[in-house]
């Protein structure tokens, strides 16, 4: 998923469709919006996500000035605590806005990147801080009726060291419903997730523009690392488009479709919400691949071709009910999310397909 910019004043409903629509677009299924700090909401980019049938969450990139030891929106500071309830109740207000527009929100974070101070909207927490903030949202969340789950701590990188105070305080923890992660510094590993959700919320690069499959196989593989070594629920990119000459975001500054783009629509448009991985056995030199399933017989398996030639692979289907065979979709240099022709499964179970060089393919039983 990725961050807002379809703004309401756009009107701009090919632009939401393209990227929520399962329809016509890549199926995105979450969205994370800003919670501004003069209290302002993003609604118009959420409804229509919403709309087309995904999920809402959002994150603070600084609380009031006022309440913060440099009263300053900007350049870090902290959460004076003895604003710690205001800001709770700041927040609720916040869900219950965004709720009286029409969209429930799934999530409510505690803080963008609390572990870097940057010139634009921030805030610095150390883990005890987060901790005692934790113990004053929680209960006031649960008070107000709060149906959003706490997230935290979006570190800038796969980074828990602000969460250890509250990850060693059950009585903390128990507040809190999603952990959640940046990917700008350090690849995805294993983690316990204490019986939490566990989300990468965010993720790009300020390199040159590249449209190419070069970038789409970059994410393709941070997306594998977050979902087969993090157990990862769920992963999101920065932008829509990007704000310059950059890899910000899905589209181009001109709003151009990108093969990042349509990478993750591979991900998205074929695993759905409630879908979950299931295991693998096996290997191809230098090929990712996982594989889910819904609840009912419906699955997909991603591969995921770094190699700069075609490889075959041959694939025995456990425990998954007989097919007649499996639709692929392609994206490569040639191909946008191109559905190609039916693979015939004779056996029931048995196939070997060949994916083509520097591509991500979804093979889907729909």
């Amino acid at each position: 998923c990725i961050r807002d910019s379809i703004n309401a004043e756009y009107g701009d409903d090919n632009t939401a469709d393209l990227f929520f629509s399962e329809e016509k677009g890549i199926g995105l299924s979450l969205l994370r919006t800003r919670i501004s700090p003069q209290g302002t909401t993003e609604i118009g980019t959420a409804q229509k996500a919403k709309a087309r049938g995904a999920t809402v969450w959002s994150t603070p990139w600084s609380p009031p000035p006022q309440w913060k030891s440099n009263n300053n929106v900007n350049n870090g500071g902290y959460l004076l605590p003895q604003h710690y309830k205001d800001y709770a109740n700041y927040l609720a207000d916040y869900y219950f806005r965004v709720k009286n527009s029409g969209v429930d929100l799934f999530a409510i974070s505690m803080q963008n990147e609390p572990n870097f101070n940057a010139d634009y909207e921030s805030c610095l927490y150390t883990s005890q801080q987060f901790h005692d903030l934790i113990n004053v949202v929680g209960p006031i969340f649960e008070q107000r009726g709060v149906g959003a789950k706490i997230l935290f701590p979006e570190e800038i990188g796969f980074q828990w060291d602000l969460a250890q105070a509250t990850i060693n305080d059950p009585n903390t923890l128990k507040y809190v419903g999603v952990f959640g992660f940046h990917l700008y510094y350090l690849n995805p590993g294993p983690l316990n997730n204490y019986g939490k959700l566990v989300w990468e919320t965010e993720v790009s690069d300020s390199q040159a523009q590249d449209v190419s499959m070069n970038s789409a196989l970059t994410y393709a593989r941070k997306i594998h690392l977050a979902m087969a070594v993090t157990n990862a629920n769920a992963f999101h990119y920065w932008w829509v488009w990007s704000q310059g000459n950059n890899n910000g975001g899905l589209l181009t500054e001109q709003h151009q479709t990108t093969k990042r783009f349509w990478m993750m629509g591979n991900f998205a448009k074929f695993v759905r919400p409630n879908y979950v991985r299931i295991g693998i056995t096996g290997s191809v030199n230098n090929v990712d691949i996982t594989a889910y399933k819904s609840s009912s017989s419906q699955f997909t398996i991603v591969i995921i071709n770094y190699n700069y030639n075609s490889v075959t692979i041959n694939f025995d289907l456990n425990g998954t009910p007989p097919v007649q065979g499996l639709f692929p979709y392609v994206t490569n240099d040639q191909y946008n999310l191109q559905q190609l022709a039916f693979i015939e499964i004779r056996s029931a179970t048995r196939f070997s397909y060949t994916v083509s060089a520097r591509s991500v393919t979804s093979l889907v039983n729909k």
